[in-house]
């Protein structure tokens, strides 16, 4: 199976030759032989890895004319660990190679806001072919020489290494177990700045073993917080759920801190994030209910592909909350959530709206629907879907 990768992130390259072709088994052990972790966005690792054939493969006349090609190629690399061999396949799935135009159109903006990620820490080469070596030796089901390769890497200072290594020690795989020093590596790990370390750190101290609050558990937040402030965003939901909730009766639900920690979450495009902010506006637990917020939250969510967001967004519309009610935008806010999504309530709701509307408006609903849908919508849905 071949599979085909536009140079997409620089159009004026991309011009200057053809496609890059590789085979799913070239990509995987030639390009990206790295681990398991981040970025479930099909479309970003689309992109990273077009950025990354475009680094690797450009001549030295178009390699000058990108803007710190070199710390590109490794930032692409870095993100592309985090990424997982399952990448291509995911993007298979959602249908992406039959959407190239959209794709190249939306390209830079993407290549972007993935390139704002913080950088996964930097290892030696020695220390990074240690840990290549391990994943390869973890996907074939050798985990006694994964284990051997994992300390060799994690004592040339693999930060990921580290974090993989402190797992084979809390879980006893092919080692004695040991949680002292699966917690020792954990907090080598994080000090080396790895936000993943940092936050199981924090899942370990934050319950005892029979799933109890553990009398730990504010050292616990306090590493939720080193996480969240290496950026790390199910860190950042963590702090504020438990802001909301607290853990026992002597502390005060604190919705402030919540908010300030759901908006961190938010701005960096966590679905989560903005559908609970959505429900702190819209309840009033800050003081009045803010609809205007809350709907500026829902469209977030809404153009991420938040089915739940476009359903909450209908309803604002539908009774006029801060906003004009408006039928047609309620009706065609139902229309445009995929099928699957498609509940009996949901149907119910956009069955009774329908009835309201003239044919005219019904056409004009569904022409909506069709511009606010597809992998794309969120700039669309922000300027179709306004309060005007």
């Amino acid at each position: 199976m071949r599979l085909r990768l536009w140079i997409i992130a620089f159009p004026a390259a991309a011009a200057e030759r053809p496609p890059v072709f590789l085979t799913v088994q070239d990509f995987l052990t030639k390009i990206a032989p790295v681990p398991i972790f981040l970025f479930p966005m099909a479309p970003i690792r689309l992109i990273l890895a077009a950025v990354l054939c475009s680094a690797a493969t450009a001549s030295p006349a178009q390699t000058a004319s990108y803007s710190d090609s070199t710390g590109m190629e490794q930032r692409a690399r870095d993100l592309l660990q985090l990424a997982g061999p399952e990448f291509i396949d995911s993007i298979r799935a959602d249908g992406l190679w039959e959407n190239t135009s959209e794709i190249e159109e939306r390209s830079r903006a993407l290549v972007k806001k993935a390139l704002e990620v913080p950088a996964a820490p930097r290892v030696t080469s020695v220390s990074d072919a240690h840990y290549s070596r391990a994943l390869a030796h973890e996907a074939a089901g050798n985990y006694d020489a994964a284990v051997g390769e994992l300390q060799r890497a994690a004592a040339g200072g693999s930060a990921y290494a580290q974090a993989r290594l402190a797992d084979y020690y809390h879980y006893g795989r092919s080692v004695r177990r040991d949680r002292t020093k699966a917690m020792w590596w954990l907090q080598r790990s994080a000090a080396s700045g790895n936000a993943l370390a940092a936050r199981r750190i924090a899942e370990i101290l934050m319950h005892s073993p029979d799933g109890s609050v553990s009398p730990r558990y504010r050292t616990a937040l306090h590493w939720y917080a080193r996480a969240a402030e290496m950026g790390d965003v199910n860190s950042m939901l963590e702090l504020a759920r438990y802001s909301l909730h607290p853990l026992t009766s002597r502390e005060k639900s604190n919705p402030l801190a919540a908010t300030e920690w759901y908006t961190r979450a938010a701005s960096v495009g966590n679905q989560k994030a903005q559908l609970a902010l959505a429900d702190i506006f819209s309840s009033g637990v800050l003081g009045e209910p803010d609809y205007r917020a809350a709907r500026h939250e829902l469209v977030r969510a809404a153009g991420n592909g938040s089915s739940a967001a476009r359903a909450m967004l209908s309803n604002l519309y539908e009774k006029g909350l801060g906003v004009a009610a408006d039928p047609v935008k309620a009706y065609a806010l139902l229309r445009s959530i995929p099928d699957k999504d498609f509940s009996d309530r949901i149907r119910a709701r956009a069955e009774m709206l329908n009835r309201k509307l003239l044919t005219a408006e019904r056409i004009q609903a569904e022409i909506l629907a069709q511009k606010i849908s597809g992998p794309f919508a969120s700039e669309t849905i922000e300027r179709e879907i306004s309060e005007h």
